[in-house]
């Protein structure tokens, strides 16, 4: 009888846990289900201020919440075998050039008139030069204009929230370039799961353990405790302790 209370209260521990196993799974499940929600209706933002403060004037930033949600290989990632976690679209401006400069004319043979300018405004570096010869000649006009590279730095975060954890990207890049954030993605185990309720850990040899002595202590049985470390054992199987 000993024996069989001991298996008994094994099994209505393993069930209590598998049932706590299941309604944390569908709570982060509808908390996910929530957070996309509110994702769908959020907009991207500029933060450009806050990173003026924290990493100076010449940079400007961007955030947006982040879908969670697991991610299909696309044929790169296939090709590469690689399995992304997150994937972050954006659009990169440059605003235009709008600048003047002026130079000395020089006349050379020919009476051609000719000039050379430097224009450095970021991004552009700008090196022209013209050649004005005497009418009805036509004049030439040299243009090379090179841009400075556009450093960008993805940050993702995590941040409280109700039922799960809300994902955040943020970009950062020089005060020169505006960034369109567009899709923001990445699977919910980079976050965690459900922040409202608490997470239990359990010795995997635990309930094997408990078993064995239990059915030990019942009968002192060699075959009683055989019997109590293999119900154990799948008690520890069946909750999936970690």
């Amino acid at each position: 009888m000993k024996r069989l209370a001991v298996v008994l209260v094994i099994l209505a521990l393993a069930g209590a846990f598998y049932q706590l196993r299941v309604w944390r799974g569908r709570v982060t499940d509808a908390g996910l289900v929530v957070d996309s929600m509110q994702v769908a209706v959020d907009v991207a933002r500029e933060v450009t201020a806050l990173a003026h403060r924290q990493l100076g004037d010449s940079t400007r930033a961007w955030q947006r919440r982040t879908e969670q949600h697991a991610l299909e290989q696309d044929a790169l990632e296939r090709q590469l075998r690689i399995e992304a976690r997150a994937r972050v679209s954006a659009e990169a401006r440059v605003r235009a050039l709008q600048d003047s400069a002026t130079a000395p004319v020089t006349v050379g043979a020919g009476d051609v008139r000719s000039a050379r300018w430097t224009i450095h405004q970021p991004p552009f570096q700008v090196e022209a030069s013209a050649e004005l010869p005497p009418p009805p000649a036509r004049g030439t006009l040299q243009v090379n204009v090179a841009l400075d590279p556009l450093p960008l730095t993805v940050r993702l975060g995590c941040r409280d929230g109700a039922v799960v954890p809300q994902a955040w990207a943020v970009v950062t890049g020089p005060e020169w370039a505006t960034l369109e954030l567009g899709t923001v993605e990445q699977v919910p185990g980079i976050c965690g799961g459900v922040v409202a309720l608490p997470s239990y850990r359990v010795p995997a040899w635990a309930p094997a353990v408990a078993g064995a002595l239990g059915a030990f202590s019942a009968r002192r049985n060699v075959l009683d405790g055989l019997v109590g470390a293999t119900v154990g054992w799948g008690f520890g199987r069946l909750v999936g302790v970690r």
